[in-house]
């Protein structure tokens, strides 16, 4: 196990106050929740706050002064492929869903839209069923808990619908017919007023979110943009009650556009770097951030959805080498995010391990390592809490009628 000297956490915002008073000059130690040991010491003036993953974490006082930091010393976990689960010949595998009422994983291939339904215990396929829509990449499955039922976005298909995945007796009926939109790439639910939002991609009602209402089925209306351009994705916060959108405003920079669901309107609009191309968003409640990947300047943010404010911005290409990140997902039970990075030039696409904190790649896995030479390229991935794995679903860059695709799944060793 390789041990790696950390210098970030005590900079960082924690999840909640503890409420002691560090003795002045007094130090402390204490054994984080992944091991290694957290040393610090301080002035009378600041209070510990107490993080899931670090173990303590402390508050800037209102002078700004900071504990000072004398060592933490935490293992950073090795990203391995634990297994693999095939799938049809020659096919993508654009959608990953895990349903917590019957512990299952769902993932929706592109050509012909079928889905398969995966037992996470062995890591196999139990069955199959027709989807009857196409989608040629990172379809988003979003679980709506009112009717049992994933929802499922496309990215291109024929008619303009949105399919209701039935968990209870695994069968895909495309029954929303949004209209006007060529490709619906990101979906979300929102809790506390029961709806589902979708953003409107090439669309011909000018660039939105829509709002379903997964009871009848319908949409009951749109959130309108101010500017045109593609709306990629978007993501639930529970500690705002807002809802975060990335857009890609034609001729402008990439933006976050906030949404309060109980009004149905823009809030607040974050601005990110010149040439910025947000293409994925995921909200991290180890640190209470809404995380955004951009593709075409290769970045990652950290926004405060408090004062909807950039934290921290880092560059995420791999080791120098240009490799576009396209989705992202967080990993509760080891504290990472987990990033596919897309295939750019003749570089390979891969998986990535990040800190949440620090914004910065600690482990990636290329996708030749589990298919060469053939060359996968991954989508999104979901969570499955009961084995604590990461299930990603993979392209092929080159069609092959003859390859099995399969879906990657991801795990950590310390």
């Amino acid at each position: 196990m390789k041990i790696v000297v950390k210098d970030s956490y005590l900079s960082t915002r924690p999840k909640q106050v503890e409420g002691k008073i560090v003795p002045k000059y007094a130090f402390h130690t204490v054994k984080p929740k992944y091991g290694g040991v957290l040393l610090y010491s301080g002035t009378q003036s600041n209070v510990l706050k107490r993080d899931e993953r670090c173990g303590v974490h402390v508050q800037r006082h209102t002078d700004n002064t900071v504990l000072k930091q004398e060592g933490v010393v935490t293992p950073i976990p090795n990203l391995v492929i634990g297994a693999t689960i095939g799938v049809d010949l020659g096919v993508n595998v654009v959608g990953c869903g895990y349903c917590p009422t019957n512990n299952r994983v769902y993932f929706q291939t592109g050509s012909g839209g079928t889905f398969y339904v995966a037992n996470p215990e062995t890591n196999t396929i139990e069955t199959s069923f027709s989807g009857g829509s196409s989608s040629t990449a990172n379809s988003k499955m979003v679980f709506c808990p009112l009717n049992n039922s994933f929802y499922v976005s496309h990215t291109a298909f024929t008619p303009n619908r949105i399919t209701l995945v039935n968990c209870s007796n695994n069968s895909a009926t495309p029954i929303i017919d949004v209209g006007g939109i060529s490709a619906a790439w990101g979906m979300e639910y929102c809790p506390t007023n029961q709806k589902l939002y979708f953003c409107n991609t090439n669309s011909t009602v000018s660039s939105s979110v829509g709002v379903l209402e997964p009871l009848t089925n319908t949409v009951s209306g749109h959130i309108q943009f101010p500017s045109s351009g593609n709306v990629w994705d978007l993501v639930y916060c529970p500690t705002t009650d807002h809802l975060y959108s990335i857009q890609s405003p034609t001729g402008q920079p990439g933006v976050i556009r906030v949404i309060n669901p109980q009004t149905n309107t823009i809030v607040a609009n974050i601005q990110l770097d010149p040439n910025s191309v947000p293409r994925a968003i995921e909200y991290c409640p180890l640190t209470d951030e809404i995380v955004v990947v951009t593709s075409n300047d290769r970045k990652i943010y950290a926004i405060n959805p408090h004062t909807n404010t950039i934290r921290d911005k880092r560059d995420i290409t791999l080791s120098g080498v240009l490799r576009s990140p396209v989705a992202i997902a967080y990993n509760p039970a080891h504290g990472r995010l987990h990033v596919s990075h897309a295939l750019v030039t003749t570089q390979i696409p891969a998986y990535s391990s990040v800190d949440p904190y620090s914004l910065v790649i600690e482990r990636y896995i290329p996708t030749t390592q589990v298919a060469s030479p053939q060359i996968l390229q991954p989508f999104r991935s979901t969570y499955c809490p009961t084995n604590k794995k990461m299930y990603v679903g993979n392209g092929l860059q080159v069609a092959d009628p003859s390859f099995q695709n399969f879906v990657t799944v991801l795990d950590y060793t310390y």
